[in-house]
């Protein structure tokens, strides 16, 4: 489920995806916040479409508002494309009992003594990019596709109007045929002009 949330002043999508094991940050929002690294050994995560991807370097106690619900969460990172944030299994089992309604994409739960809700994000909510957002994606490697969907254009020729008045004079004559023509004695003739062959003798 896609949710939105905070980093300071920053607005980032997270992903809460129950299929990973833990919380991971993209290496875009760590360059763009500045964020420090914690070194750790390096190892290597699966994602959905079974590429495995190098993980390295830890972010601890790292302040989200998960929909104005303040956490404090520790983040490996990722090379994450599409979104910014992954919470996994390890923020989850901080939550205890959840109660996941997938049609409504809503999830409850109790934080800090309080019954609180997360509403996922429709995929058809589309928004519109200004330009300044979009260079500054550019600038962070992001690449943009762009798909236009065009009906093929029907050639329009004009016919003159000196052609036009001929047609419609002899309309008759440009009509589709609805029968077979009437039987003929003789359909086409050849006229055959007279050749005179001269037998050559030989020497």
């Amino acid at each position: 489920m896609r949710v939105t949330a905070k980093i300071g002043t920053h607005d980032v999508v997270v992903l809460i995806d129950s299929g990973s094991t833990h919380n991971f940050i993209s290496d875009k929002v760590v360059a763009l916040l500045h964020l420090p690294v914690v070194p750790t050994a390096p190892f290597h995560v699966r994602v959905a479409n079974g590429q495995p991807l190098k993980c390295q370097g830890r972010f601890d106690n790292i302040h989200i508002l998960l929909q104005g619900i303040p956490f404090s969460i520790t983040f490996y990172s990722l090379p994450l494309n599409g979104l910014d944030l992954v919470l996994g299994v390890q923020w989850l089992e901080q939550l205890g009992s959840v109660v996941c309604d997938w049609k409504q994409m809503t999830m409850e739960f109790q934080w800090a003594n309080k019954p609180r809700l997360l509403q996922g994000s429709c995929a058809q909510n589309l928004q519109q990019a200004s330009l300044e957002a979009i260079a500054k994606d550019m600038r962070h490697t992001s690449s943009i596709f762009a798909i236009c969907l065009q009906p093929p254009a029907v050639p329009h020729q004009t016919i003159p109007l000196d052609m036009q008045t001929l047609i419609e004079d002899f309309a008759a004559i440009f009509e589709e045929p609805q029968q077979l023509p009437p039987i003929r004695e003789v359909n086409h003739s050849i006229s055959l002009n007279m050749v005179f062959l001269h037998r050559l003798s030989s020497p």
